[in-house]
């Protein structure tokens, strides 16, 4: 809802009007109204026109343009990773005029770099596993809606602990082991 105001001591009756939204109060206020929005996607005008001392003043308008929220942004980015790797990931949206994104990522992962931007650098700890990765985009108006992005951590094996003796005999020989897997 949006309000226009102005004053003009000359002016003896106003009538306001817009092209697309009601007018909440009185379309005959000297100086205020409100506009109801909701059901004008694209805007419209709002004018008014007014009678005086003078006779009748020409019609002012302004024009209003609504700005959508920005719709559910496209991630793209690898879908299987190692843990400890740095991945890049993007988002894409159709939207002109967004000026933020809002990365969500697990508790198993850290962001390096673009938190904000369109793409952000990030790390998988040895914990992860199936997470996802979730971006909002924003514009001068607020966020739209969240879209997420799952991807696969493989944790790379670690070699696990030989078991032997390590002080010998010369021309002996020992077995060596590993806890099997």
């Amino acid at each position: 809802i949006g309000v226009i105001e102005g004053t003009n001591l000359l002016v003896d009756e106003s009538l306001w009007s817009t092209s697309c939204g009601p007018i909440i109060g009185d379309v005959n206020s000297d100086s205020s109204i409100s506009v109801d929005w909701t059901g004008c996607p694209s805007g419209g005008q709002v004018c008014i026109s007014a009678t005086g001392v003078c006779g009748e003043v020409e019609t002012s308008c302004i024009d209003v343009d609504i700005i959508a929220l920005p719709g559910a942004s496209t991630i793209n980015g690898p879908n299987e990773v190692c843990s400890l790797d740095t991945i890049t990931m993007n988002a894409t949206n159709p939207a002109l005029d967004v000026t933020e994104y809002l990365w969500s990522i697990p508790s198993c992962a850290t962001i390096i770099n673009g938190q904000g931007t369109n793409e952000i650098q990030l790390v998988f700890s040895n914990t992860c596993n199936l997470e996802e990765v979730c971006v909002r985009a924003a514009n001068n108006c607020d966020f739209g809606p969240e879209a997420c992005f799952e991807v696969l951590v493989n944790t790379p094996p670690v070699a696990d602990a030989i078991m032997g003796e390590t002080v010998l005999c010369l021309d002996q020989s020992y077995d060596y082991s590993i806890t099997p897997i």
